[in-house]
């Protein structure tokens, strides 16, 4: 779990974050990246950053779940240096969400494009 203002780890039952202070969102979500199949770039993990912490990489096929707080969040998808960034919001009615990206080769740069963000409903 992660501060959602300073972006610092935090333990699951904290109700003040230790690094600035704030007031800790109990309403907790979830963001499932779920990179799709393809040939191209098939060898190459993709680093997965929310809030700018690394939380993990994705191979092809792949998926990671990733808990963090009801709000707004930056994520970026990336390989070799460079990161694509996102804003995300998760609400208190729609607190999991699933994103699906795949590489996008180029000739001078290659990214990583998000495909389909899903609300996730249990």
């Amino acid at each position: 779990m992660f501060c959602t203002k300073c972006g610092k780890e935090i333990t699951e039952n904290t109700k003040f974050c230790n690094n600035c202070g704030s007031v800790i969102n109990a309403q907790m979500g979830s963001i499932t990246f779920k990179r799709k199949k393809q040939f191209i770039g098939c060898l190459m993990p993709i680093s997965i950053y929310v809030d700018d912490i690394l939380v993990g990489s994705v191979m092809v096929g792949d998926d990671r779940k990733v808990p963090v707080a009801v709000g707004n969040h930056t994520i970026k998808l990336g390989f070799w240096g460079h990161k694509t960034p996102y804003e995300i919001s998760l609400t208190e009615e729609n607190p999991n969400i699933e994103v699906e990206y795949k590489i996008k080769m180029g000739l001078l740069i290659s990214t990583v494009k998000i495909t389909n963000i899903n609300n996730i409903y249990k």
